[in-house]
């Protein structure tokens, strides 16, 4: 059972790694090539 929760737990750290990660990525878009391109990336 312990390695079930720390499994978890690993996929919870990975989330927030990856959600940070792809906040900074559209703020740096935002920056370099303004919220049109932005907008068209999120829609995809």
């Amino acid at each position: 059972m312990a390695k079930e929760i720390n499994y978890k737990i690993k996929n919870v750290e990975l989330s927030k790694n990856i959600n940070s990660l792809g906040n900074i990525l559209g703020n740096v878009i935002k920056e370099q090539e303004r919220i049109k391109l932005y907008n068209k990336i999120e829609q995809i």
